[in-house]
Parts: C-alpha cells; structure tokens; sequence
C-alpha cells in the first residue's frame, strides 16, 4: 500500500525552491524519518523530520550553517545536494557542498553531526577550499556518504568527491576522492584517489592512452558512490575518465569499475570492471550503489543508473546489476522501468536503498504519465530476491508534476533524485513538486509517502490510499485486473507483501 502523499515543507505562503532531499529512516523506530536538502532561493540548507512514518513533517529551525561560507549549493544540477547517514547510536551524518559568492569558484565539502535528532548540529570540514585564490582555487562535487557501523570503536564516515584544483598546467582531472573520518565525522583524513592505484598499471590505461598522458593526470574516477558490506568493507563504484573535460570527452565510451577497500579506505587494492559503456554514459550523478545481506554468501551489491541501449532522443531507462559473489563478477544488465519500450518515454536519475532484512528499493522520475505535458511522476520498484527479480512498478507521487514550473528546467536544469530511504516496514519517498507554484513564483515544495509493507505503531491510523496501485496499469478496470495478475505472478514472502 501507497500512504497518500502529504506536505513535507511549511505550507505558508512564502514561495522556495526545494531540491530533492537525501532521507533516513531510524530503523528501529520507522516512525522516525529525516530529510536533509536545500532551499535553492536563498542557497541555504534545510531539514525536515517526521515522527509519524511521513504522515506529517516540521521544518527544524537551526540546520548547519558555515559563517563564511553559508551556501549549500552548487552548480552540477544532476547531482544531489546533500546525503543523510544514521550511525550505530542514532547519530545523524549529513554531508553537504558550501560556499559563498563572494569566495567563487571554490566549493568545499562539510560534514555536520547531530545527537539530538536534528534539532542541533555541529560542522566539520571535509575538503575545505574557504579562500583559496590563483592556482590553488578548488572545486569539490560531493558525491555520496556512507557510514561504517560494524567496528564497536565507533562510525567510519566516508564521503566521496570529485574535485582538485580548477587551473594549472596540464590541465588536472576530477579526481574521485574518497575522504574518511575514524572519529564520527569530527575530523577526516587526506582524501585517497579511489583510481591512482590502478592506473599507476599501464596495462590498465584505456586503449589510445598513453602512459605520459597517466603522468599528466588526464586519466581518473568521476562519480564514486559508496557501498558498505556487513563486515566494514567499503565498495566504490565509479567511471572512467580519458582525455580533458569529463563531459565534454571525444571519447565515446566508457568503463565502470567497482572498487573494494579493506583498510577503510586507504587503498584500493581490487577493481573490477562492470561494464564498457558504448552510448551515452549513465548521466551527472553516476551510477548509485549499495549492499544487502541477502544473494550469496557475502551479501549482494546493487548498481542502479540511468542509460539507454541504443541512441533515441529522449528514452533513458533505470538499469540494473548486481554481484553476489563479493564483486568478482557482476549480472547483465536488466531494465527494471516496466513501461512499453517502443513509446520511448524517459526514466531519469534512480536512487536505491536496501532494507534491514535485504529488501532492495528503487524510485526514479518517469515520464510515462505526463510526457506529452513535459510532466513526470515518481514511480517505484523492489526486490525481495537480491535482485533476481523485480516487483511490478508502482506510482508513488499522486499526481504529476509540472515540469514547465519551478527550476527542473528553466534555465536552471537543477534536479535531483527522488530522497529514498528503506526499513523493514516501509519505503519512505520524497520529492520537489511543483503542484502549488504558478507561471509567475516558480516555486518547489516537497511531498512524501510511504511504501508500506506492515503495520507502524502510530498510535493512530495511517492514511492510506490505492491511487499509486491503480496508476501502475493506467486508470480503469483493466489496468487494476492486469495489476492484480502481475501481483499474484510475482513470487515474494506474505511479509514483504505491501498491505491492502
């Protein structure tokens, strides 16, 4: 069952701008959810939580702030804007980008910590660029948080980046960087390239690369997001980087690798090639990892992106793969989007998350339903089988979204993921929506609702409603028959079962 979508941000009439947030479910008490994103009007960053399972929201009036430097923006608008973490003791870990106009073009990567639930926080720096001028200025893209909870000495916090220099002869890459905190995200040490091990091998340079051209720093890692196994190793998945700009390269291909730390990251000793790449890679914010105890004997790791097999204008699909065997190998890919492949309708940015029990989840931004009014909605999809097979997909948002308002587009190009966060009981989703602004404000609000798979102990009933069950085979008798069938088709335990 789909809980009906409410307001996740203040209802007054003040016109924002909110990006998609990142989310965490306390998995103990799942009445317990957190979103953490920005406010994109005035640069500053914004924190939600829910003490009912997302049924209601409150804005906390003090998230992190850095004084000279209170903007928590940037401008890759792909890629998402802040990453929520809950360690062993109900720490919450929130990374995020900041900077001011007055300091750019440097960004620099911070990590706030709460104990309290939100209510208040205290800063660290990851990569700090605050005043640095000439050839020293720094551009860091935050691009994930994971954080360690196996080792009884306290939280590993990772945060991975791309960034390094902007000017200097030759030109210096993104480098993929991984930076880690063994104290709770209090200090970090030096960031590590999750490639320059690798690369150091001239075998393992790109056909046409030169290993003089490796000296020069024109081979490297974008993208890197984070996994972390059961027993503390950390996984990252990232792209290969050949030749000059990142997005802009003459080459027309390009490999994933999966990357493995046994020494919490201080090298990365295994990389193991996913897939070459041969249209048009997997989009700004890269491939999006994570790992479930459950597939194999090690657990299973789960690669989510956006991509396409062949060049149409427009069709992207939400592609899937996985390794159950600890990263020596990985499945061909799976479409996991259900929609009629020859209508070309586009699937963009996916997010994933992985359930306490293995449940895997997925949401995404499709088109099926609004592509003729440049509209899209959130769908949805899991995996109780690590992957093997998947659910029917199911639309989550309750109406589409105008994607002519608010800064989707509009000269801004500014999108995230949908905020997806897992626990046993429930998928919790939120989104920016679009459904109170007008051709004139433009503004963005955010809505959430629940995946529900068992009962929370509110104290109270649960709104639940059945449009997202109905909207997944259109509206009518046939589309709810033709659900029902898949449902009855699709093998999963009575528990995992969401509630009617």
């Amino acid at each position: 069952m789909i809980t009906a979508s409410t307001q996740a941000t203040p209802a007054d009439r003040v016109v924002r701008a909110y990006g998609s947030p990142g989310v965490v479910v306390d998995r103990d008490d799942p009445r317990n959810v957190f979103a953490a994103g920005v406010e994109f009007r005035t640069g500053r960053c914004a924190f939600q939580r829910s003490t009912d399972g997302g049924a209601t929201w409150r804005e906390v009036d003090r998230p992190p702030s850095v004084p000279d430097a209170p903007r928590c923006i940037h401008n890759l608008g792909q890629v998402p804007v802040g990453f929520l973490a809950m360690g062993r003791d109900k720490t919450l870990y929130w990374a995020f980008m900041s900077s001011s106009i007055e300091d750019s073009p440097n960004f620099s990567v911070f990590l706030a910590r709460s104990d309290d639930f939100g209510e208040s926080w205290t800063t660290a720096p990851v990569l700090d660029a605050r005043g640095k001028r000439g050839l020293a200025v720094e551009r860091n893209i935050l691009m994930d948080l994971a954080v360690d909870t196996t080792r009884e000495t306290g939280d590993v916090v990772y945060v991975s980046s791309m960034g390094g220099p902007l000017l200097g002869t030759p030109p210096p890459t993104r480098q993929g960087l991984v930076t880690v905190s063994f104290d709770g995200g209090r200090t970090f040490a030096q960031p590590v390239d999750v490639a320059d091990s690798f690369f150091r091998d001239p075998a393992n340079l790109a056909p046409g690369v030169s290993p003089e051209r490796r000296a020069q720093k024109q081979v490297g890692a974008l993208q890197p997001n984070l996994a972390i196994d059961g027993r503390g190793n950390l996984y990252v998945v990232w792209m290969e980087l050949v030749v000059g700009d990142p997005f802009h390269s003459p080459v027309r291909w390009r490999r994933m690798f999966v990357s493995r730390s046994s020494d919490q990251g201080r090298t990365f000793t295994e990389h193991t090639l996913v897939r070459t790449m041969t249209t048009d890679g997997v989009g700004l914010i890269g491939p999006m990892l994570e790992w479930s105890p459950r597939g194999g004997p090690e657990g299973s790791l789960h690669l989510v992106y956006e991509s396409r097999t062949a060049p149409a204008q427009g069709d992207r699909d939400v592609q899937y793969q996985r390794s159950v065997d600890g990263n020596r190998t990985w499945s061909d890919v799976k479409v996991i989007n259900d929609d009629d492949p020859r209508q070309l309708l586009g699937q963009f940015l996916p997010n994933v998350a992985v359930a306490p029990n293995g449940r895997v989840d997925v949401a995404w931004w499709d088109m099926r339903d609004g592509a003729l009014h440049y509209a899209n909605d959130v769908y949805y999809s899991y995996s109780d089988d690590a992957g093997a097979t998947w659910s029917p997909n199911l639309r989550v948002s309750d109406r589409s979204i105008d994607r002519k308002l608010g800064i989707w587009t509009n000269n801004s190009d500014t999108r995230q993921p949908p905020g997806l966060a897992s626990a046993n009981e429930l998928a919790v989703v939120v989104w920016d929506d679009t459904r109170h602004a007008d051709a004139v404000d433009g503004g963005q609000d955010l809505r959430a609702a629940a995946v529900q798979f068992e009962d929370l102990d509110t104290g109270g009933s649960q709104r639940l409603v059945a449009y997202g069950l109905a909207g997944l085979a259109g509206a009518g008798t046939v589309g709810i028959v033709l659900l029902v069938a898949g449902l009855a088709g699709y093998r999963r335990r009575r528990a995992l079962t969401p509630q009617s």
